[in-house]
């Protein structure tokens, strides 16, 4: 042949192993606390996510739910802040249910202005679609 040694692959993954056992062992060694830096990381986002999840199982089964609580350190602090204003409005018209003259306008005053305008369009959008929705029955 040419000169050339023919070098096994077992040889060459030996050596392979050799030469980068100081950099496996340092991943082995570290490994543990990118794991537990991901779990926790992964429970501040899928904490706030369960306690919405819960509050609105108890709305559905028709029981109060004053406020949602996040821990410490949870992200998504707006979802919070939204959900407690949706939970007041939501309150509202329960309360309100039983009397004809709560009107939609002062609901929806009694909202945060971009709140307002989410469910004014939708609102506007589900007027509009009702007559093609008669139309068709």
């Amino acid at each position: 042949m040419d000169g050339h040694t023919v070098v096994s692959f077992r040889s060459i993954y030996w050596q392979f192993c050799i030469d980068y056992s100081p950099l496996l062992v340092c991943s082995l060694l570290i490994m543990p606390l990118f794991m537990l830096d991901f779990l926790r990381l992964t429970h501040r986002f899928v904490g706030p996510l369960v306690r919405i999840r819960e509050s609105l199982l108890r709305l559905m089964d028709n029981e109060r739910v004053a406020e949602v609580e996040f821990r410490k350190g949870d992200l998504l602090p707006e979802l919070q802040t939204t959900f407690v204003d949706f939970l007041a409005f939501y309150d509202q018209q329960r309360r309100g249910a039983g009397n004809s003259e709560v009107s939609f306008d002062a609901d929806v005053r009694s909202m945060s202005e971009s709140q307002a305008r989410v469910l004014s369009s939708v609102a506007t959008a589900d007027s509009i679609d009702e007559p093609a929705e008669a139309a068709a029955v």
